[in-house]
C-alpha cells in the first residue's frame, strides 16, 4: 500500500508541475498577445501621424508657392509703379 501511495503522490506532483508549466505558458502567451495588440495600435497611430505630416507638408508647400507668387506679383507692381 505504501508503494502505491508514493507512486500516486509522485504522479500527482508531476501533474501539478505540468499544470503549473501550462499555466505559465498560457499567461506568457496572453501577455505577448497584449503587447502585440499594443504595438499594432502604436503602428496605426504612427501611420496616421505620418499621413498627417505628409498632408501638412503638401499644404505648406502650396502656401509657400502662393506666397512666392504673391511676392513676385507685388514686385512686378512695384517695378511698374516705379517706372511711372
Amino acid at each position: 500500500m505504501g508503494e502505491r501511495q508514493r507512486t500516486l503522490e509522485e504522479e500527482l506532483a508531476q501533474a501539478a508541475n505540468e499544470r503549473d508549466a501550462q499555466r505559465a505558458v498560457a499567461e506568457r502567451k496572453a501577455e505577448l498577445q497584449g503587447k502585440e495588440a499594443e504595438l499594432q495600435h502604436e503602428k496605426a497611430t504612427i501611420a496616421t501621424l505620418s499621413a498627417t505630416l505628409t498632408e501638412r507638408d503638401a499644404a505648406l508647400a502650396k502656401q509657400e508657392a502662393a506666397a512666392r507668387s504673391a511676392e513676385a506679383a507685388l514686385k512686378q507692381k512695384e517695378d511698374s509703379l516705379s517706372t511711372l
